[in-house]
């Protein structure tokens, strides 16, 4: 089943960072993310996605199982500090089960098996941006909330309660 057109095209351009060191993959997903308000970032390794996490936020992380200098669990880590870290994703040949439940056992979002079908990468592309808005409204919510019960108690101290 396609995606429909309103998940592929989020109203507003959003950042997914791909890591891998495959141009071939590189291009396979720039081509299903032409014509989308999806902007692919590219990283061949950790540590390229690291410099780019610090520079620019990326809501969604597609990363290559294994990479020249770590891998998604090295990556999955250093994101778990962020206050809102990304979604990752990781890709994989060899997609199978034990990878999906060790994927999301540890934290990461969903694996997407390779090559890439163009439906499954906008379905669970498009899912994981729609869990990571939740959880920022969840958050802005908590400030709010946690804002406003610092304003009522600062009232209700300066008026002596």
């Amino acid at each position: 089943m396609p995606a429909s057109p309103a998940l592929l095209n989020p109203g507003v351009p959003v950042s997914v960072l791909l890591v891998t060191p495959l141009a071939e993959d590189h291009a396979s997903l720039q081509r299903i993310f032409d014509g989308s308000n999806w902007r692919l970032c590219k990283a061949s390794t950790c540590s390229d996605a690291l410099a780019h996490a610090s520079g620019c936020y990326s809501a969604i992380v597609i990363c290559a199982k294994d990479l020249p200098d770590g891998d998604w669990k090295f990556l999955l880590g250093k994101f778990e500090s962020l206050l809102l870290r990304p979604n990752l994703i990781v890709t994989s040949r060899l997609a199978d089960e034990l990878l999906w439940a060790e994927v999301l056992n540890l934290g990461g979002y969903d694996v997407l098996a390779q090559p890439f079908d163009p439906d499954e990468v906008c379905r669970v592309v498009s899912l994981a941006w729609h869990e990571h808005n939740r959880r920022t409204q969840i958050l802005a919510e908590g400030q709010t909330t946690s804002k406003m019960n610092r304003v009522s108690a600062a009232a209700t101290v300066n008026s002596g309660v």
